[in-house]
């Protein structure tokens, strides 16, 4: 029994076995491979059409939930013109009314869009469902796997804590490899790969995109369809200009000014869109702000966060820290002086402390004669300085007039917007002595300009009173008739 139960068993195999030929010289092993790969590449029409269905519906899916999320990002932005606007329409109206009256302002966030993030978010799951299940059915399909791609990259920017970015990188990383020529494989890469913060293969992708594009030019469909078109006209223009300005954000990203700067510049003579070449301009000057010293301009947008979120102590560790080792460029330096002394007086009532601050910065400012910095990027600088030593000279003053003079006086030596009243405060705090209260008084009269009505009675007030002490009558009656004068 167990004999014929054996034989039974090898006639089976053996008409299994040749029930698949094998081609004459190909061994075994390798028509074993051939059919492996076969059923990978080869599907049968059945689920072919299955494949198709789901691709196609998921393709479907994620085209409508961009579209959606793109017009809801429209809407957003709408609302928050609109809300800006009613708010301040509604203060207007308070005003005008001293508050008699409240215009209530309206919400923005409507039900319709409440209902589109719905319609959103299931197409976006839809289309993960319909093209997981379409690589099911024929594992290799490049489209399938280019949406998917598209699809899990949406989901992550979409859903941070849902979604991931890598699995978009993952589809885009194979398909790359099976289509090694195919520029928009790279591009997707480098763009997935930059919102995964990993900089330098993002550089790399966007530059592999930017070569296999130039290249692809050539060969295109549509030079194919028109021969006639030049290459140049037939290059994907927009996805060049992006994989060339990307690859430079990249290289910021990396603190690698040379290739950044390299790259915005490129990516400058590839446009005409205004909004565009400002951004990059604004990338370059960012870039330069310390000589091309990233870290040091990285660290200043740092400072400005947190000085935005009003955390001042850690906003004067960072200026410590760049003064200390890391910028490189006196302008800068100098910069940073000017933001730290503001932050001191301003924020952290260490009025002394900044104005000391800035004196060392101030004595290697060139000057003109009147005083005005030779370089004109300091004039804000420069009446910041005298804005401070004018209100600390004020304050001090009523407790030691002779320290509260000596901030007035280096003050007076620049030009700044508050000369005049600079000069109107000495004048004031010299009376004791008339011939130097004349002489201050006389130079706030040359920048009357600067000053308001009130202050310009007071002037006037002064030279009368100066003149007099003076014994100089006919100066006192002619500055008293001018104080007359005035409504």
């Amino acid at each position: 029994m167990l004999l014929l139960s054996a034989a039974l068993l090898l006639m089976s195999c053996g008409g299994a076995a040749r029930s698949r030929k094998v081609p004459l010289g190909v061994s075994p092993h390798i028509a074993a491979r051939a059919d492996s790969i076969a059923a990978r590449l080869f599907v049968s029409k059945e689920r072919e059409r299955k494949a198709s269905t789901h691709r196609k519906e998921g393709i479907r899916n994620y085209l409508e939930s961009d579209s959606l999320w793109a017009l809801l990002d429209a809407r957003k932005h709408e609302a928050a013109a609109r809300d800006s606007a009613t708010r301040a329409q509604t203060a207007a109206h308070q005003s005008s009314a001293n508050g008699s009256s409240k215009t209530p302002v309206r919400s923005s966030a409507m039900p319709a869009d409440e209902k589109m993030q719905i319609r959103a978010t299931f197409n976006l799951m839809e289309a993960q469902r319909n093209l997981r299940k379409s690589l099911h059915y024929h594992a290799f399909n490049p489209q399938a796997k280019h949406y998917l791609a598209l699809t899990y990259k949406l989901l992550a920017e979409r859903f941070p804590h849902e979604g991931s970015f890598d699995k978009a990188a993952e589809q885009w990383e194979e398909l790359s490899r099976l289509e090694p020529g195919e520029y928009l494989h790279f591009y997707n890469l480098g763009a997935t790969y930059f919102a995964m913060r990993d900089w330098q293969r993002a550089l790399q992708r966007y530059a592999r995109a930017e070569i296999l594009m130039l290249a692809a030019a050539a060969v295109s469909p549509e030079r194919l369809a028109n021969p006639a078109l030049s290459p140049e006209a037939a290059i994907d223009s927009t996805r060049l200009l992006y994989a060339v300005y990307y690859q430079g954000q990249s290289a910021i990203k990396l603190e690698d000014a040379p290739e950044a700067l390299h790259h915005l510049e490129r990516a400058a003579t590839l446009t005409n869109n205004d909004l565009i070449l400002r951004n990059i301009a604004q990338d370059i000057k960012w870039i330069n702000w310390d000589g091309g010293n990233i870290r040091g301009s990285l660290m200043r947008d740092s400072a400005n966060a947190q000085l935005g979120r009003g955390k001042y102590l850690e906003v004067c560790k960072l200026y410590d820290e760049m003064l200390n080792s890391i910028l490189q460029t006196k302008r800068a330096k100098d910069y940073i002086r000017w933001d730290y002394a503001t932050v001191e007086y301003a924020r952290l009532n260490r009025r002394v402390k900044a104005i000391a601050r800035l004196d060392e910065a101030m004595q290697a400012i060139a000057r003109d004669e009147s005083g005005a910095p030779l370089d004109s990027t300091y004039r804000t600088a420069f009446d910041n300085y005298g804005a401070m030593c004018y209100y600390l000279g004020k304050d001090t003053a009523r407790v030691n007039r002779r320290v509260g003079y000596d901030y007035l006086e280096r003050a007076s030596r620049i030009v700044c917007k508050d000369r005049g009243r600079i000069y109107l405060e000495m004048a004031e705090l010299s009376k004791s002595n008339p011939d130097i209260s004349v002489e201050n008084a006389e130079k706030a009269l040359q920048l009357v300009y600067m000053i308001d009505s009130n202050e310009l009675k007071h002037l006037y007030d002064l030279l009368v009173e100066g003149y007099r002490h003076k014994n100089s009558p006919d100066k006192a009656r002619e500055f008293f008739e001018k104080r007359k004068a005035l409504p």
